[in-house]
């Protein structure tokens, strides 16, 4: 059985940004988030 994958960056400024990842294992009808990272440049 094949298991799509996905990385998704959003919320993206020059500041911040948010990187997540997602699975599907119906072919991309539904996805499912096992990991959320939230980015911050620090001065």
């Amino acid at each position: 059985r094949d298991i799509h994958v996905r990385f998704l960056w959003s919320r993206i400024t020059e500041k911040s940004a948010r990187w997540e990842q997602a699975f599907s294992p119906d072919g991309g009808k539904t996805w499912e988030t096992n990991w959320i990272m939230d980015f911050a440049r620090q001065v």
